[in-house]
């Protein structure tokens, strides 16, 4: 009876074993995650795609649907190595690139021409813009190599097993940008210019006419006229203010003696009524026609000019009371009124651009 009792246990225990491991596989159905994650980590709940940074230490960085950083995982043991100097709290992709950038470069794994690659792993979220992050993260990186003044090859993928639609970007790489040149104008003293510094061709160089260029006015320091010192004759203008003509003139060459001189006339209009014939034609001979009216010349005063110097194309004229004028040579017989004070000798302020003319005697 003993022994009956013994081999019933011993077959209800087997019985009992065999159907303990046939419950195991057969219950609840498990679903394998796409992505392996390492010891320790917690992939959280809530992300939309994974992207898989390599250097040599390789990364997972787990995104929302906006593109923000919501984990970084360690994937092998170069990244654990230098994981704590990356913020992997943060949230923004461009940050956590920059400290993955920044703690491989302290842990001795950016070497030149080293590819750096952007791979998406898993989409599992369809409105995951891949593009916007490949943008940001290549940008980022870029930024990043450039402050370290170490060239890669950055390279961009999707994984084909990807989850999700990437429209038509899936499993393709995003091909790098290249760069077209958009050159500037060349100028007299710099070749076309591009904004990454590339130049092409070569400076235009000086078109100088007259001791000025033509292109950027820049002006010829080797280039003089013939001194005023030495010209005979008088620099003269006219101009008009209100109803009186002002009609000056400079004698400043070292043959004669200088003297800066002004006729002053009247319009003429009222004092010509009633006037004909031989009355008419003698008025008119005192009389200045400028532009398209007749003033009276019948007013004038002097003064005496103490000093007159050059300096290149520039001629500064001081009179008797200390007054000065400063006049630009812009042709052998021509000057230009550059800079002149409030008062003149004997005359209210010359307007400056007031062009002088020479005539000999």
């Amino acid at each position: 009876m003993k022994k009956i009792l013994t081999l019933i246990l011993v077959l209800t225990l087997v019985f009992v074993s065999a159907c303990s491991k046939g419950n195991k596989n057969s219950g609840t159905d498990e679903t394998t995650p796409i992505q392996e994650t390492t010891s320790g980590f917690d992939v959280p709940k809530n992300y939309a795609t994974v992207v898989l940074v390599t250097i040599n230490p390789e990364f997972r960085l787990y995104l929302d649907v906006a593109g923000e950083v919501l984990a970084v995982e360690p994937v092998n043991d170069d990244a654990k190595s230098v994981i704590d100097n990356v913020d992997t709290k943060n949230g923004n992709i461009s940050t956590v690139i920059e400290d993955i950038v920044e703690a491989s470069n302290k842990g001795g794994f950016v070497d030149d021409d080293a590819t750096f690659n952007f791979e998406i792993k898993e989409i599992k979220d369809e409105k995951v813009n891949a593009e916007d992050v490949f943008t940001k993260a290549r940008e980022s990186a870029e930024n990043s190599f450039k402050a370290l003044d170490v060239e890669v090859k950055i390279t961009t993928t999707i994984a084909e097993d990807a989850k999700g639609d990437v429209d038509e970007n899936e499993s393709q790489t995003v091909p790098d940008e290249v760069h077209e040149h958009d050159y500037s104008d060349a100028t007299c003293l710099l070749p076309a210019t591009c904004s990454c510094g590339e130049t092409e061709g070569e400076a235009l160089g000086h078109d100088f006419v007259k001791g000025v260029c033509s292109r950027c006015n820049e002006v010829d320091p080797d280039f003089s006229y013939p001194s005023v010192s030495g010209k005979k004759g008088r620099w003269t203008a006219k101009f008009v203010d209100g109803d009186t003509l002002y009609s000056i003139s400079f004698r400043i060459s070292n043959s004669e003696e200088k003297w800066f001189g002004v006729g002053l006339g009247d319009l003429a209009d009222n004092m010509m009524e009633g006037l004909t014939g031989e009355d008419l034609e003698m008025f008119l001979s005192y009389c200045t026609l400028f532009g398209d009216k007749y003033y009276y010349m019948g007013r004038g005063d002097g003064s005496g000019i103490t000093s007159v110097s050059e300096d290149g194309m520039t001629v500064t004229v001081k009179g008797e009371l200390g007054s000065e004028i400063i006049l630009t040579r812009t042709d052998e017989n021509e000057m230009v009124v550059k800079t002149s004070p409030d008062t003149f000798e004997c005359l209210d302020k010359i307007p400056e651009g007031l062009v002088l003319t020479f005539v000999a005697e």
